[in-house]
This record gives C-alpha cells, sequence and structure tokens, in this order.
C-alpha cells in the first residue's frame, strides 16, 4: 500500500493472527473499522481509489503470505459430489436436485460502514454451501521439488550401503526390488528409473525422519465439516486423489528443480 500506517495496519493484523490466534472474522471486523475511521478523518488519510483491505486473505495475499496451492472445490452438502469453483451460483446438484449456493445477502454492518464512508456498497454475494480445499499429489510434488537438496534427499536411498541378507528399511525387501510399473519394468529398477524420481508411498510413523517434518508433508485436502463424510460421501474425495495416482503412475510429470532446471536426463516434457 501506498500509505506507511496502512502498511503497519496490514502488518499487524498478520500478526495478531498468527502470532495470536486472532480469527479471520475478528481481523476482517478490524480491517472494516479501521478503514471507516480513515476514510472519515480529516487530511484524506484514505480514498475510495485507494482502499485498504478489508479480509484477512487480502492481506496475507498483500505480504506475499499466501502460497498454499489448494484449489477450492464448490460440495454438495447432501452427497458430496465435488464442483469447480467458477460454476454459476444457481447451479444445481444434477443428482440431489438441490442447491449449492447459500441465497444472496449483505452484511448489514458492511452496508452501514459503506453508506457513512461513501465508498462504493458491497455487491450481495451467494456463498457456498460447502467448500472443500484440495491439493493434488502431483501440485504438491512441484512445490516440494521446488527446494534444492529434495532430489538427492528422496533419491539417497539408491546409494544407501546395502548389506547382503540383511534387511534394514523398506528398501532391502523382495516387493520394492520387483514391483512392476504400468510397462511391466521394474518400477524403481527400470531402465527409466536413473533418470526419473520414483517415490514409493507407505504408511507408517517415525516421528524424528524428515519425511514427518511439517514443511515436507503434503496435505491432499480437508472434507468440509461439521460431521465426518459417511463411506459414500468420502468417495467423492477419493475419486480426485485416485485419478491423480494414476496420473502419476502411468505417465508422470515433468518437474523443473534448482538442480535440474531441464529436468533428469533426456526424457521428454510431459507436463
Amino acid at each position: 500500500h501506498q500509505h506507511w500506517y496502512i502498511r503497519c495496519v496490514i502488518i499487524l493484523v498478520a500478526f495478531l493472527h498468527t502470532r495470536h490466534q486472532v480469527s479471520f472474522r475478528a481481523c476482517g471486523l478490524l480491517l472494516t473499522c479501521l478503514s471507516f475511521i480513515f476514510l472519515r478523518l480529516p487530511g484524506h488519510l484514505l480514498t475510495p481509489e485507494h482502499p485498504m483491505p478489508r479480509t484477512l486473505k487480502t492481506v496475507f495475499s498483500n505480504l506475499g503470505l499466501q502460497n498454499d496451492k489448494f484449489t477450492q472445490h464448490i460440495v454438495c452438502h447432501q452427497c458430496h459430489r465435488l464442483f469447480d469453483r467458477r460454476i454459476p451460483s444457481d447451479t444445481l446438484c444434477p443428482d440431489c436436485n438441490i442447491a449449492l449456493f447459500q441465497p444472496a445477502t449483505r452484511q448489514l454492518f458492511q452496508s452501514v460502514i459503506s453508506t457513512i464512508a461513501e465508498t462504493p456498497a458491497f455487491e450481495p454475494t451467494q456463498k457456498p454451501h460447502l467448500v472443500a480445499p484440495i491439493q493434488l499429489l502431483s501440485d504438491g510434488l512441484r512445490e516440494f521439488f521446488q527446494r534444492p537438496g529434495m532430489v538427492a534427499a528422496v533419491n539417497s536411498w539408491k546409494v544407501r550401503p546395502q548389506v547382503r541378507r540383511e534387511s534394514r528399511t523398506i528398501h532391502d525387501g523382495e516387493v520394492w526390488k520387483n514391483i512392476k510399473g504400468h510397462d511391466g519394468q521394474k518400477f524403481f529398477f527400470g531402465r527409466s528409473s536413473e533418470r526419473e524420481i520414483r517415490i514409493g508411498t507407505t504408511f507408517s510413523l517415525d516421528c524424528n525422519h524428515d519425511r514427518y517434518r511439517a514443511e515436507n508433508l503434503i496435505l491432499n485436502g480437508m472434507p468440509p465439516g461439521p460431521t465426518e463424510p459417511t463411506a459414500d460421501q468420502l468417495q467423492q474425495y477419493l475419486k480426485v486423489v485416485v485419478d491423480d495416482l494414476i496420473l502419476l503412475y502411468e505417465q508422470g510429470i515433468f518437474i523443473k528443480t534448482p538442480e535440474y532446471p531441464d529436468g533428469m536426463g533426456d526424457l521428454p516434457n510431459r507436463d
């Protein structure tokens, strides 16, 4: 923002949320009230042409802190079918024939602020009944491998010394050595394994291992509440995840990393 005091407010609100867990709504209320005060004070401290942020999401965006790669999906609140966030607000779920969005409303507080401060009125908005943030594993891997050293870290098992007839990790097992890919070749030791990154998925827990550090975790998504989805509803979310896993298994993706800006080896661009 062009005004230093507005920048101070933006940083303060971001700090209150991250350090003291002030809620999104409370931060939005603080920003809206301060915006109204600055607009009404003499001296043109703030003008409608250069407004200050009124939501915490805008604050994070202005500070470059909104770096997650989640995509918001509209969710049918009955069957939990997923829809693209850009669908029209009058869309009905074809399976349940119910509205996906709530009726258009405008908060009374925002209307009063707009009228007194002589700023453009807030347009009535229609919010979806349910929203689910989804991050495909293929997108998470692209972000993961932008960090220097990650390529060497995930390939470190290949150079680990092995003791004959002794199993120390999953990499020493027969399944890991012999499991085949979609092309019939060994998945981890096939002809292309030296020019590609092959990642195995396991269910285990070792809190001291690097893979469980917060920055190394890839969260696929969060089904909306307030209750847990049923087994049938959960299939709607799993379909998106499984389709992406099939893509990774059968085709793979091309990722440019700091160590390999043109990819590993001479593989064609498949992104």
